[in-house]
This record gives C-alpha cells, structure tokens and sequence, in this order.
C-alpha cells in the first residue's frame, strides 16, 4: 500500500518537462525536395531575362532589371496564386526564388561581362 501511495505521489509530482515528448517534422523544411525546382526555376527563369534584355536593347542594365523582374516577379505571382488556395504557400519556397534570381543575375553578369568586356 505504501509503495503505491508513493508511486502515484511521485508520478503526479513529476514535472512536465522531464516526460519525452516526439518532435513533430516540419512541414516545410528549408531544404526539402521542392526548394531545389524553386532555386533552378528561378535561376532560368532570370538568366533568360536577362539574355533576353541584352539582346533587344544592348544595355547590361535593361537585362537585370528585365531578369529580376520575371525571376522575382514569377516567384510571386506563384505564391501569390498559392496562398488562394491553389497550393501550399511558403515564404520559404519565395526565399529559394529569390536566392535563384540573385545568383542566376550574378553569373548573367559575369558571362556578359566574360564575353563582351567590361564596357560592351
């Protein structure tokens, strides 16, 4: 009798923090398999408007801000379209977007300024 008055005193006394509890997994990890589709897409997707303003106009800067526009402004636009109910929407899916953008502007640049020299 006396170890069972014992055993529940110490089992109601046992504070929260020492019982285990599982750890539920994020559901949108920072480097889950979609992350990569989003960094590459945005990638093509500003190296392409990039490419494609250079060569309509000739001027480095017409390229960046035409590549970050359609980088930037398709990460959103599919965010966007997420958050309406067609998807999941994730800040996080728009950080490798615009991590994508930035790097795919960065080596348009350098091939650009590789090919025609630093003043084209």
């Amino acid at each position: 009798m006396a170890a069972a008055l014992l055993t529940s005193a110490l089992t109601v006394a046992t504070p929260s923090f020492c019982q285990q509890s599982v750890p539920t997994p994020d559901p949108d990890p920072w480097f889950g398999p979609d992350k990569a589709l989003h960094f590459a897409g945005s990638f093509a997707l500003a190296s392409g408007g990039y490419a494609l303003g250079v060569a309509t106009t000739n001027e480095r800067w017409v390229g960046v801000a035409m590549g970050g526009g359609i980088g930037f402004g398709v990460g959103a636009l599919k965010e966007g379209l997420d958050a309406t109910g067609l998807g999941d929407p994730s800040w996080r899916d728009y950080a490798w977007d615009c991590a994508g953008t930035l790097l795919g502007l960065g080596v348009s640049l350098a091939f650009d300024a590789a090919l025609r020299g630093p003043n084209p």
